[in-house]
């Protein structure tokens, strides 16, 4: 193409952008009562690259990002077609069908109607990449301390994979996208987990369970499947203070989950319901298999290892050991060098407290500040659970 060509095919395209961004994207976001700041929350970027793309100065980066947009800002299908042909500079082929409605939609090779589509599976690596990428941003959007969005991000990726689900013959694709709503569907519970009070949280939780039960039985009884609904009860039982039943489940939980993440989840769970249980060989053990796991670095994620480092600790702690201050101290440490993470601090502070008042209960100027920085947080972040847990051992302080 002349180089004239490619100026003037430039310069339609960021006039027709910025068009687009003025006069649909940010219309869109207003009538959905959302600012900026809820807008990028939602899609995953910035607030700024927000502003810089409903004025037509910038665009997505990939394509990922790009349905991330038309999936919040609810694009309608004609303004979906304008908008992808805007960002790619193509037309794809059979978006009617490509794109039914407002779900997305994986050409089927066992559909006889979906003949000619000799990239079928370019486009479900494609889609499969959007779903998963939006996953991962419900995981981050609830490490950053935002659960309540978290579950409405999940309530919302769930029913479009469910709805994918349902128009697939292919059985293989079924799986693939079942197995990644059961991922949407923990993340949603473990939302829960982390907000829902002792005498709410099984109430929560359960429904969320029975679907990941469903899934597991769709897929042949998948065991793998199955332990993320144990792992969800397993922790909503610890929480309701009911340690024993938790134990159960968290037992069965790691003969299932093959994930070294989810295994140090569990192990976390146990150290705490041993504790309470008053089982220290148990706490030892479980002790001694989380350091394993995490000294050979076959986990995924470090905020993963910052919990267990927090739940041991606090095991450590509980049963009367200083050593509860050298595992808080390490995953502090990979707090700073990985990145801030609300939620992870906050429940190092209340082990923390928690530990201390076990440890040092006369210290009571150390207590307090503990308990101040704990405080805040939680109430900052709307962490009702954790806020009423500072309250409630500062009071029993107090007391003695």
């Amino acid at each position: 193409m002349p180089q004239g060509s490619i100026e003037a095919e430039q310069c339609w395209q960021n006039s027709h952008l910025q068009e687009f961004g003025e006069e649909v994207l940010r219309p869109k976001r207003l009538k959905l009562g959302l600012t900026q700041q809820q807008m990028a929350q939602r899609v995953g970027i910035d607030q700024s690259r927000i502003s810089r793309i409903e004025r037509g100065l910038g665009k997505p980066e990939d394509y990922s990002t790009a349905r991330a947009f038309i999936l919040h800002y609810q694009l309608s299908k004609p303004q979906q077609d304008e908008w992808l042909h805007l960002l790619f500079g193509v037309t794809v082929q059979n978006q009617a069908d490509l794109l039914r409605g407002t779900s997305l939609f994986i050409p089927d090779p066992q559909d006889p109607s979906c003949t000619g589509y000799p990239e079928q599976n370019f486009f479900l690596e494609h889609l499969l990449t959007v779903h998963q990428d939006y996953t991962q941003r419900i995981y981050q959007v609830r490490l950053d301390g935002n659960p309540h969005l978290a579950i409405e991000m999940a309530n919302f990726l769930s029913a479009q994979l469910r709805s994918l689900v349902h128009g697939l013959r292919s059985s293989t694709h079924q799986e693939v996208l079942l197995r990644l709503c059961a991922k949407v569907l923990f993340e949603k519970g473990t939302a829960y987990l982390e907000t829902a009070l002792p005498e709410t949280v099984l109430a929560a939780v359960k429904p969320i369970c029975a679907e990941i039960d469903e899934i597991a039985e769709a897929l042949g009884r998948d065991a793998a499947v199955a332990g993320l609904s144990e792992m969800l009860l397993a922790g909503a039982y610890n929480i309701n203070k009911r340690y024993d039943v938790g134990q159960r489940f968290y037992l069965q939980a790691l003969e299932h989950v093959d994930i070294v993440d989810y295994q140090l989840r569990v192990l976390r769970g146990l150290a705490v319901s041993a504790t309470y249980l008053h089982d220290p060989k148990r706490v030892m053990s479980v002790t001694h298999q989380a350091r394993g796991l995490i000294e050979r670095g076959q986990f995924s994620n470090w905020e993963q290892v910052c919990e267990t480092l927090e739940g041991v600790g606090r095991a450590q702690g509980i049963m009367g050991s200083s050593s509860a201050y050298d595992y808080f101290d390490e995953a502090e440490r990979i707090i700073h060098r990985n990145g801030h993470s609300p939620l992870r601090t906050l429940q190092l502070v209340v082990s923390r407290l928690e530990v201390a008042r076990h440890i040092a209960p006369q210290d009571m100027v150390l207590l307090e500040q503990i308990g101040a920085q704990g405080m805040h947080l939680a109430l900052e972040r709307g962490y009702r659970r954790h806020a009423n847990l500072i309250k409630g051992m500062l009071l029993k302080v107090l007391e003695t």
